[in-house]
C-alpha cells in the first residue's frame, strides 16, 4: 500500500491545482481569442434600394434612365473591414429571353431579344441595335468595404445590365397588354458575394435580388420602385 507523507500530499495537491489553473487561463486566452476575432469580423448587408426617373429631365430613353438608377447598396455592419469582395452575378437569361419574346409574340410592336455566345441583343424599340456582353457583367470586384463605425457610406453596385433591360422589356410588354396577373413570374436576380476579413479568412453570402413597381409610364420616361433582397444561406 503507498503511503504518502504530509509534503508529498501537499506537492501532489499544488501540482493538481497548478494544472487546473493553467487549463483555466489557457481557456480563457481561447475565449478571448475567439471574442476578439469574433468582434472584428465584416458582415455584409444588402438594404432596399429605390428608384425614381420622374424627376430626370434629360432626353435618355427610360431604359438607359433605369439602368442608371437600377442598383443595390451594401453595408457593413461588422466591426472589421471585408477585403478582395468578388460579387457574382446569375440569372436564367435564357428563359427570361423566351419569356419577353413570347409577350412580344402575342401582339405587341416591341422589340424581339436573342441571346447567343454570352451576348444579348435586339432590333427593335428604345434599344434597337443594342448588344449587352453578358460574360462581361457576370463578376465585379471591390478592393475593400470599411465598416460603417468608420465610414457610413455603402457600396452602391449597379444592377448587370442584360438583367435591368430584359427586365424592362418583359414588364413594358406586360403594361402594354393591360396584363398584371404573371408579374412574379420574371426570374430573380441571384448575387453572390465572397470576401475576406482582416484576418484572411474567408465568407460569403448568397441573395435574391428582385425590382418591384411602384410606378410606370412607359411612354413618358418614369418608372418607380424598390429593388429588395432576401437572403438563400
Amino acid at each position: 500500500m503507498l503511503t504518502l507523507t504530509l509534503d508529498q500530499i501537499i506537492a501532489i495537491s499544488a501540482s493538481v491545482a497548478g494544472g487546473f489553473s493553467a487549463l483555466a487561463t489557457l481557456f480563457t486566452v481561447l475565449q478571448i481569442s475567439i471574442q476578439r476575432r469574433e468582434s472584428y469580423r465584416p458582415e455584409l448587408v444588402f438594404s432596399t434600394t429605390k428608384f425614381d426617373t420622374s424627376a430626370e429631365q434629360n432626353s435618355h430613353s427610360l431604359s438607359q434612365q433605369l439602368h442608371h438608377d437600377f442598383k443595390v447598396t451594401i453595408h457593413n455592419i461588422g466591426l472589421g473591414a471585408a477585403k478582395n469582395l468578388k460579387i457574382t452575378w446569375s440569372f436564367p437569361i435564357e428563359i427570361a429571353v423566351e419569356k419577353v419574346n413570347i409577350l412580344t409574340a402575342k401582339g405587341v410592336n416591341l422589340e424581339i431579344y436573342k441571346f447567343e455566345k454570352n451576348v444579348l441583343s435586339s432590333t427593335g424599340g428604345e434599344t434597337k441595335d443594342m448588344m449587352s456582353m453578358w460574360a462581361n457583367q457576370q463578376i465585379q470586384l471591390i478592393d475593400f468595404a470599411l465598416p460603417a463605425t468608420v465610414n457610413s457610406q455603402p457600396i452602391s453596385i449597379l444592377i448587370p445590365h442584360a438583367y435591368s433591360t430584359l427586365w424592362l422589356a418583359y414588364y413594358s410588354n406586360l403594361i402594354l397588354q393591360n396584363n398584371l396577373s404573371i408579374t412574379t413570374d420574371f426570374p430573380p436576380l441571384k448575387s453572390t458575394i465572397t470576401y475576406q476579413d482582416i484576418g484572411g479568412a474567408k465568407h460569403k453570402i448568397e441573395q435574391l435580388l428582385t425590382i418591384t413597381l411602384s410606378s410606370f409610364i412607359h411612354n413618358k420616361r418614369k418608372a418607380s420602385g424598390f429593388i429588395s433582397s432576401k437572403s438563400i444561406n
